[in-house]
């Protein structure tokens, strides 16, 4: 035995090291399991960061410091949401899910929304989810129809246009 570990003794001694250079120096952290590769290359280039890799280093292992530096800088792509859709954190989702491909595709043809045509249900959920959470929702209509809704009255049941009450079924009962 020499003194060295078998892992030590097999790799050569600068596979230690990071092999990228920062700025004017060379970075002297350990190296860890990320390889210094052309799409890391195209994100250094892009987002203009000072670090090249040493054309000495007879490897192209980097530091997790640096990996994590260059895999931060780079955009994140976001996610769609599929079948959740949320105007604002604190509102409730609709599941457009639970409903008919038939009053899926009225609901599209109303609102003359674009989507491919024998598209499946799923997808048109999420087409539809979307459109119906851009709508814009004024608070005090809602809270009108609502109330509406529970006092069984409509828009014409407003007092002094006909002065007929439709809860009032007296009215509507007599003989013909």
């Amino acid at each position: 035995m020499n003194g060295y570990s078998s892992d030590e003794a097999s790799m050569p001694e600068d596979t230690q090291i990071c092999s990228l250079i920062d700025g004017t120096t060379r970075c002297k952290n350990t190296a860890g399991n990320s390889s210094f590769n052309k799409k890391l290359e195209k994100i250094v280039l892009q987002k203009r960061l000072e670090l090249r890799l040493d054309q000495q280093a007879k490897h192209n292992y980097i530091c997790d410091k640096h990996n994590f530096m260059i895999n931060n800088s780079r955009p994140k792509r976001r996610r769609r949401e599929t079948l959740s859709i949320y105007r604002r954190d604190d509102s409730p989702s609709v599941n457009l899910g639970v409903l008919q491909m038939n009053t899926l595709k009225r609901y599209r043809k109303q609102y003359k929304i674009q989507s491919k045509p024998g598209i499946q249900k799923s997808q048109l959920v999420d087409v539809l989810s979307r459109h119906f959470s851009s709508i814009p929702v004024d608070d005090n209509e809602a809270f009108y129809f609502l109330y509406m809704v529970k006092t069984r009255r409509n828009k014409l049941d407003q007092s002094g246009s006909s002065g007929f009450d439709r809860r009032d079924d007296s009215h509507s009962s007599g003989s013909s």
